[in-house]
C-alpha cells in the first residue's frame, strides 16, 4: 500500500470516529446530566527522509515525511448543563463541580451526574436507586434507604436527607481534580481512573425538585459534523485518486 493511500485510510478512521462521536452527543441531547465529548486528534508517525543533493554520509536536512493523523483519546467536556425545574422531591440536580455516588451492577463504586432518582421497596425498607436501578450511597458508602417513603423526605442544599426535621442520611457527593479523565462505563456512568485522581469532597450544592439538562450544544455539533463530513470526503478523494495511480501504473507495466 503506498503512502498516500495509508495516509488516506488514517484520515478516514479518523473521521468517522469524530463522526461516531458526534452522532452520539447529538442522540444524547435530552439525556440527563449527560456531557458531550469531542475526539482529540494527533499527528501520525513521521518517517525521515534523504536529501538527494547531499551525500548518504553528510545528511544534514530535515525532511520529515508525514503520516497523517490518529485520534488519540476522547475528552470529555465538563460544563454544567442547564438546570431544570421538574418539581418531583427525588429529581436531584447538582450546582457545580461533584457526581452523585452509586453502587455499581458488580458492586464497585460509580458516579453519575443523573440525578433523576427513585425508590424501591427492600424488606420493609424504601431505597434511592436511579433510573438504570443502581443504588445510590450515602458519603459512609452505605446505601440510602428509610423505613418511610423517600419522596416525603426534605432534600438540604448540602445534600442531608431529612424526616420531621431530622437528618437520616447524607447523600455520598464527590468531585475529581481531572473529571474529563473519568472512564465511560456506559448508561450515564463513570468510574475513576489514574488520571482523574481519587474522589474528593465538593462544595456543590443539591437542588431538589430540578434536574441538570444534556451540555450538548447542537449548533456546534451541527457546525463540527459538517467539518467532519467534509474532511471524511477529502480523505476519500485522496484514496480514490491514489488508487487509480495505482491502477494506471500496472497498465503502463503490462
Amino acid at each position: 500500500m503506498s503512502n498516500t493511500m495509508r495516509t488516506a485510510t488514517a484520515g478516514l478512521l479518523a473521521q468517522q470516529q469524530r463522526i461516531d462521536t458526534i452522532a452520539n452527543n447529538i442522540a444524547n441531547i435530552n439525556t440527563t446530566g449527560y456531557k458531550s465529548q469531542r475526539v482529540d486528534f494527533g499527528d501520525a508517525l513521521y518517517t525521515a527522509l534523504q536529501n538527494p543533493a547531499q551525500p548518504a554520509d553528510s545528511q544534514t536536512g530535515n525532511l520529515q515525511l508525514g503520516h497523517g493523523v490518529t485520534s488519540q483519546s476522547v475528552i470529555q467536556n465538563d460544563r454544567s448543563g442547564p438546570l431544570e425545574v421538574t418539581g418531583q422531591p427525588l429529581d436531584l440536580a447538582l450546582d457545580g463541580p461533584g457526581f452523585f455516588q452509586v453502587e455499581a451492577a458488580d458492586g464497585s463504586r460509580a458516579y453519575t451526574r443523573d440525578g433523576s432518582f427513585g425508590q424501591v421497596a427492600v424488606n420493609g425498607q424504601f431505597s434511592l436507586v436511579t433510573t438504570g436501578g443502581q443504588f445510590v450511597l450515602a458519603a459512609d458508602g452505605q446505601r440510602i434507604s428509610a423505613s418511610q417513603p423517600l419522596d416525603s423526605l426534605t432534600i438540604t442544599p448540602d445534600g442531608q436527607l431529612v424526616a420531621a426535621g431530622i437528618p437520616i442520611a447524607q447523600l455520598g457527593i464527590v468531585q475529581f481534580a481531572d473529571p474529563s479523565s473519568l472512564e465511560s462505563l456506559g448508561g450515564n456512568l463513570y468510574g475513576a481512573s489514574v488520571a482523574s485522581g481519587d474522589p474528593a469532597a465538593t462544595t456543590a450544592t443539591v437542588r431538589q425538585g430540578a434536574l441538570e439538562g444534556s451540555n450538548v450544544s447542537l449548533a456546534d455539533e451541527m457546525t463540527r459534523l459538517m467539518q467532519a463530513q467534509r474532511a471524511y470526503s477529502l480523505m476519500s478523494r485522496a484514496l480514490t485518486t491514489a488508487d487509480q495511480m495505482r491502477a494506471t501504473e500496472n497498465d503502463i507495466r503490462r
